[in-house]
């Protein structure tokens, strides 16, 4: 079954779409550029601590590369806490 499902920011896309995943369903969520690191506090608190997937390609797309350095922030953000 397949649906969308409206949200007013990125924070509670990736919130929404973590609830869905251990709930076992397959999710995806679609932002802008500029929405990525404003996410950085779901990164860091929900999606890395607990394993949730995100990231890859899209039909061929690649990924951006400031989403792979936001990844190195996480890491760097979580080994000096």
């Amino acid at each position: 079954m397949k649906s969308d499902i409206p949200v007013t920011s990125e924070q509670e896309a990736v919130a929404i779409a973590c609830g869905m995943q251990l709930g076992g369903a397959k999710t995806f969520v679609f932002m802008q550029d500029s929405g990525w690191l404003n996410c950085i506090n779901n990164m860091c608190s929900l999606v890395y601590p607990y394993g949730f997937k995100i990231g890859g390609e899209v039909k061929g797309v690649p990924e951006p590369e400031h989403h792979k350095r936001s990844y190195d922030l996480y890491r760097y953000l979580n080994d000096t806490i």
